[in-house]
């Protein structure tokens, strides 16, 4: 039940016990009222029952009221700007969600010949990328790669529209022109750093071969144990491998103890190349001294 942004919820197998609860609270929310000389708008409040397509239609009639009043139930709502529906598919976000950014494109197409190209960037990132943003680690992905392909379809065309690019013009080239991360890289990094939990570390610097050239050094790769296995390492590899290609770098160098085996796995899995006729020379502080005094 929700009235603007106020919602009770309550969980349940069985519909009479979602009924009876539900109820009871409401009823408990009417002396909350009225003993606080508050009212409710109960033509406002709706309800909803979430599950499974089967398991809905094989409900029976299903009442809940405040006031005397019963309140009417829905298949789909809408709660902070989302769109819920009551099987939770996520079909009736991303079609509004499309209808908003098409429309602003539209917007965009009409006055883009008006407008420079940072004029063009400002209008997308200010009206268009925040509705491809907004909770979406609430709705993204979820097994639904048609609906997220159809957003990417959009940002394809924002990119080409501001490129003045025709349609048949490469999205993916588009994007890359504008150094834009797609709609699925975006939605990966902002679960990422909604979590706020710290899994992992790399250390790296810029290096220099006499035979390659410019390179990276990873002087330290580190993934918390509880979070092995769940290709966090590979997404590390990914990233640094990007900042290299995007620097111009010739290649990754780092160091693997030998007695790591598991570590070795990993990077001959992704491709890495253990090198097994290079050794490690090091230097301590100590002969460092000597080889000044000396």
């Amino acid at each position: 039940m929700y009235a603007d942004d106020t919602v009770l919820y309550f969980s349940s197998s069985t519909l009479s016990e979602l009924e009876e609860n539900l109820n009871a609270d409401l009823e408990i929310l009417r002396r909350y009222l009225n003993d606080n000389l508050l009212t409710l708008n109960a033509e406002k409040s709706k309800f909803v029952i979430f599950g499974s397509t089967r398991k809905l239609n094989s409900f029976r009639e299903f009442s809940l009221e405040i006031n005397a009043h019963n309140l009417e139930r829905r298949d789909t709502f809408k709660y902070l700007g989302i769109k819920l529906n009551q099987n939770m598919s996520w079909s009736d976000q991303i079609d509004a969600l499309s209808k908003k950014v098409s429309q602003r494109l539209g917007v965009l197409r009409r006055v883009k010949y008006l407008l420079p190209l940072h004029g063009r960037l400002a209008i997308y990132n200010s009206l268009i990328l925040p509705l491809f943003d907004y909770a979406d680690i609430v709705w993204g992905d979820k097994n639904n790669k048609v609906l997220m392909h159809n957003l990417q379809v959009l940002q394809n065309n924002a990119a080409r529209t501001i490129l003045d690019y025709p349609k048949y013009f490469s999205g993916t080239e588009a994007l890359a022109q504008l150094n834009w991360m797609p709609l699925s890289e975006r939605r990966r990094q902002h679960r990422c750093i909604d979590e706020r939990v710290i899994v992992g570390y790399a250390i790296y610097v810029n290096s220099y071969s006499t035979w390659k050239g410019r390179s990276l050094w990873i002087e330290d790769l580190f993934i918390r144990p509880d979070s092995r296995g769940k290709g966090i390492g590979q997404e590390f590899l990914k990233c640094l491998s990007k900042i290299a290609l995007d620097n111009g770098l010739a290649k990754i160098r780092c160091n693997v103890l030998s007695w790591n085996k598991i570590a070795i796995s990993f990077y001959n899995k992704i491709g890495g190349i253990v090198e097994e006729d290079w050794r490690q020379c090091t230097f301590t502080r100590e002969i460092m001294k000597e080889l000044v005094n000396s």
